[in-house]
């Protein structure tokens, strides 16, 4: 009677929820934080794509009212117009990709790629499973 008491018991816990092997796929995970040792930027070249304002300058002759001087043909009696027009000018700039962060978690050190820097400690998510592999069974 013992024994089915036990497994009255165990079928309690697992209708409860208490075991998760009912329910593979929810993680066993916890959040802590790791001592960064450092944080290094990481750049990347990018293309990008401006319209930029491009202006001809020509010269063209000033008319000249009834009271004007006579006509000359040097650079003072010339007007200066600009034709302006807008084109697309594609140039590389660096832009901050993330960074390169090398952390410490319980004495081991561990490194990874973050959006932002991360200041003297960052927030770490841990999973737990089990390592099956084929050579234990």
């Amino acid at each position: 009677m013992r024994e089915g008491a036990w497994m009255l018991g165990l079928a309690m816990l697992v209708a409860a929820g208490g075991l998760r092997a009912e329910n593979p796929s929810r993680e066993n995970v916890i959040f802590a934080y790791a001592q960064v040792l450092r944080a290094d930027p990481v750049y990347e070249r990018v293309l990008v794509t401006e319209q930029v304002e491009r202006c001809d300058e020509g010269q063209i002759p000033r008319t000249r009212d009834r009271f004007s001087r006579a006509t000359s043909d040097d650079a003072a009696d010339r007007l200066v117009q600009r034709g302006c027009h807008l084109v697309e000018e594609d140039r590389e700039v660096n832009r901050l990709a993330g960074y390169d962060v090398e952390y410490r978690y319980r004495g081991d050190v561990f490194i990874s790629r973050v959006p932002e820097d991360p200041g003297d400690r960052v927030r770490i998510r841990i999973a737990v499973s089990p390592a099956l592999d084929s050579s234990s069974r």
